[in-house]
């Protein structure tokens, strides 16, 4: 007998018809969902016996709570203990990482009409950047980005500093911003405050790293500094995402086996390695010795014949471990945990044996482009922030803000950086001279892709050539005996008054 579905069963009125009455709103969703079920069956989706293990952790938490100060804490110890302390290749990629990006540091070029004023004020900041030592700092903020997921960069006064200004950049670790208790609101996220629209203004560093010794008291101690004297320096991957998450977080169990596969390997190999040999019998027609004691072990000379029980044998035990392939599975382990980094295998191994010239160029291309994106973020979280902290130290002191290089608020600059290496030069070279030779490339951006001065360049290149002119040495870009550059006739007595004015 089957049941009538109480809630679709029809209803009759006075005169035998039937009145229509509109489904409830849980009927609805049942059978909407049903149709989507029909119309779009994702496997993904679909929850069985097979995949429920495996997806249940999946969840829909939001950036904010998936990030919550207990998971990120306990991430960055992780991360820490990996790339900071025990994995050799998780600390050469890191190192490796920010030295690509950051190298010997970017230049400043400011662009102005007044080309006096404008490398006045370039030298300027540069030698306080080489006098606080802001390439360095840079590359330690990438490395803390990496393995922490974030770092805080906050505006200081430093007497020891030996520049006319004294400000300098002091990085703290994303231990310092927390409160302990995992509070988070709408306003406030572990130490950060935020407006209604969602941006901060103001953030609550501990006076210690809490996991300092002498940390006490002080861990109930908080400074308020506000959001324009702070840089945080992190990468978002959702959207509402306030706080970092290390790089690595996907490779941390990668690591684990990783060392766990190559710490079993070498005890194998070095357990039957200990052994010399061993002594069995294969019939049961030997009688056993009572005075050798089974699992005893025999000292013998090196370089030595022995003499065995009759009917005994001599033989070595072998390694079960698979040695020979565990190159190509730890290569395999490599090659997937420096996707974290967009790194390529040859980067992130430091080995580059099976590459040729063509693979090893393709790869780096890639990488390159990575290094060019986390170089351009670099500029504008971090070194613009950093460069408006120096202007507003630089404004009241004399001389530092040379006359003439116009309103400050409206000065249009940009960051150098060093070029990528190429890995065969001299294709490089010829490349670049086909395309000036057509056209397709001036001196000027030559000059700038490769983070030099255009005009300092041109400069240098003129007392380079009355220099050699008065010592009669062949000029750049000529060979020998072909002739001086037209225009250039110079006499060497000419040459030596220009280069003693």
């Amino acid at each position: 007998m089957v049941q009538a579905n109480k809630s679709l069963s029809p209803i009759l009125g006075a005169d035998g018809n039937q009145i229509r009455r509109e489904p409830s709103a849980a009927v609805i969703a049942r059978q909407r969902g049903r149709i989507q079920e029909l119309r779009a069956k994702y496997d993904a989706a679909v929850t069985n016996f097979d995949n429920m293990k495996h997806w249940a952790n999946a969840d829909n938490l939001s950036a904010s709570a998936a990030a919550n100060p207990v998971v990120r804490r306990r991430l960055r110890s992780r991360a820490r203990y990996e790339c900071r302390e025990n994995n050799s290749f998780a600390k050469g990629m890191i190192d490796t990482l920010a030295n690509d990006v950051v190298g010997r540091g970017p230049n400043l070029q400011i662009h102005s009409p007044n080309q006096t004023a404008a490398k006045q004020l370039e030298r300027n900041f540069r030698r306080w950047m080489k006098r606080t030592g802001l390439a360095a700092t840079l590359r330690t903020a990438v490395t803390s980005e990496v393995s922490d997921g974030e770092i805080f960069a906050v505006s200081a006064n430093n007497p020891n500093v030996r520049n006319a200004v004294q400000l300098d950049v002091r990085l703290l670790e994303a231990d310092y911003c927390s409160d302990f208790g995992g509070y988070q609101t709408a306003t406030f996220d572990d130490g950060i405050e935020y407006d209604s629209a969602g941006y901060p203004i103001a953030y609550n560093f501990l006076e210690d790293h809490p996991g300092d010794n002498f940390a006490g008291a002080s861990l109930l101690k908080t400074q308020r500094i506000r959001a324009d004297q702070v840089i945080h320096y992190y990468r978002q991957d959702r959207p509402g995402q306030r706080r970092g998450i290390s790089w690595v977080a996907p490779a941390l169990p990668l690591f684990a086996l990783l060392r766990r596969y190559t710490l079993a390997v070498t005890m194998a190999a070095e357990t039957v390695a200990n052994f010399a040999g061993v002594m069995y019998a294969d019939g049961n027609q030997v009688i056993p010795d009572d005075e050798v004691d089974p699992m005893d072990s025999i000292e013998f000379e090196m370089r030595s014949m022995l003499t065995l029980p009759i009917g005994w044998k001599l033989g070595q035990l072998k390694a079960e471990q698979p040695t020979t392939t565990y190159q190509m599975f730890r290569d395999a382990l490599l090659c997937e945990i420096s996707r974290c980094l967009n790194m390529p295998f040859n980067k992130a191994s430091g080995n580059s044996s099976g590459y040729n010239f063509a693979s090893g160029r393709l790869d780096h291309q890639t990488y390159f482009e990575f290094v060019d994106i986390e170089r351009s973020n670099l500029e504008t979280q971090f070194l613009d922030r950093v460069f408006l902290w120096w202007i507003n130290e630089a404004v009241f002191i004399p001389g530092e803000i040379p006359a003439g290089i116009g309103p400050i608020d409206q000065l249009e600059y940009t960051w150098r950086w060093p070029k990528h290496q190429h890995i065969d030069p001299q294709k490089q070279s010829a490349a670049d001279i086909s395309l000036w030779n057509a056209g397709l490339l001036t001196d000027e951006e030559y000059q700038l892709e490769n983070g030099r001065d255009p005009e300092e360049h041109y400069a240098s290149l003129g007392r380079q050539y009355k220099r050699r002119a008065t010592i009669g040495a062949p000029l750049p870009g000529f060979q020998q005996g072909a002739g001086s550059q037209p225009g250039n006739e110079t006499t060497k007595e000419e040459a030596a008054t220009d280069d003693d004015e």
